[in-house]
Order: structure tokens, then sequence, then C-alpha cells
């Protein structure tokens, strides 16, 4: 059982929306707000990692926050100036938490 004062942090969850097509023929996605809501913000790791030619920080969050039935993978969760992208989604003590697991790449 997670305790309620756990609950520290401040945190946004935005969808991302498909909007339209550019003049290019490109699809535009767009994050949009959902929800604010309380969150246990928990570090899990950090380290540089090669992408693209190029070395950038990485760093996983486990996140928990009471039960949503609406939060998914692809979504995004802003927390401070960071921005951090949803990796996994898991329903904890039959739908009372919400686990998210998330990383934030920063170049």
């Amino acid at each position: 059982m997670i305790p309620i004062a756990t609950l520290r942090e401040r945190i946004e969850l935005h969808r991302p929306v498909v909007d339209e097509e550019n003049e290019f023929g490109e699809t535009i996605v767009e994050s949009r707000f959902v929800a604010r809501v309380w969150a246990a913000v928990k570090q899990l790791a950090g380290g540089d990692v090669e992408r693209n030619s190029a070395t950038v920080s990485q760093r996983s969050y486990e996140i928990t926050i009471r039960y949503r039935s609406d939060v998914a993978e692809k979504w995004q969760i802003k927390l401070g100036g960071r921005t951090l992208e949803i990796t996994e989604v898991v329903e904890v003590e039959h739908r009372r938490w919400t686990q998210i697991t998330s990383h934030e790449v920063r170049t």
C-alpha cells in the first residue's frame, strides 16, 4: 500500500492529438492538457545514451498517481520544467493506483 502522503509532486498529464497535415503532407501531432494530479515521483536511473550520432542524457522515472483509466503510453507528463514521455502504465492494487514508467530525454 502506498501512503497518500507520498503524493507530493504536482504533475500535468497531456495526451497526443493528431490535428491535421501541414503543407508538406506531414501529420502534425500536438500535446493537449488532460489533468493536473498529485503524484509520487521516483527517479530510477540516469545516464548518457547514443542517439543519432549524438550523446544525450536520459533519465527514467517511476510515477504513482491515484487510479486513472485513461492514461496511456505515448502520453506526456509535465513535471516542473521537464517533459517526460510515458513508456508503460500499470494498474496497482485493484484500481487503487496507476504506476507510470517514463523517461526524460535531454540533448
